[in-house]
């Protein structure tokens, strides 16, 4: 990983560890925008890059690791989240994200310790678009006027499922 002339932090073309440097310089750039500590999390980039790197995400001060494993989904990826949250133990928070929803979310968090999670929580809804034009398409599977938004009652049933996993969790 490095950072670009304008701040991004781009992945390096081998797919290796991020540079510290970067990725200091990054998180300085954030907390010092922010005027204050703010938690910075490193995002799924680390789901195409090597495993090996996921300890220089660590050492380079990140709070927060977002993976699904790296596989397309946290529930593929399960196995290497479990074992991300016991190699790093307080030292990273591992929040799996990555196609979760209602119905894997409990196994998910129950396998892997996981004490965060991230999800879209999305439902498709139609366009409020008044005109529209049939004959011409953005895209060749393209659903013009529909829209991806995340509802609440999604969100409100997954907080229930990982209120209830953590509780569980306190009991034993």
């Amino acid at each position: 990983m490095f950072l670009d002339s304008s701040n991004e932090l781009k992945l390096n073309p081998r797919l290796t560890v991020p540079e510290p440097d970067a990725c200091e310089r990054l998180i300085a750039v954030v907390r010092g925008a922010a005027g204050q500590k703010v938690p910075v999390t490193f995002h799924r980039a680390f789901d195409v890059a090597k495993s090996e790197c996921a300890s220089s995400v660590v050492s380079a001060g990140f709070d927060r690791l977002l993976t699904s494993g790296q596989e397309k989904t946290a529930a593929d990826g399960a196995a290497l989240i479990a074992e991300l949250i016991r190699d790093f133990g307080d030292r990273v928070v591992v929040v799996p994200g990555g196609g979760i929803n209602e119905e894997n979310l409990a196994g998910l968090l129950e396998f892997t310790g996981a004490r965060e999670f991230h999800a879209s929580a999305r439902v498709t809804e139609a366009s409020k678009m008044e005109f529209r034009n049939d004959r011409c398409s953005m895209g060749a599977d393209s659903k013009d006027y529909d829209i991806q938004v995340t509802s609440g009652k999604r969100v409100n049933k997954m907080l229930e499922i990982f209120d209830r996993v953590l509780a569980s969790r306190r009991d034993s």
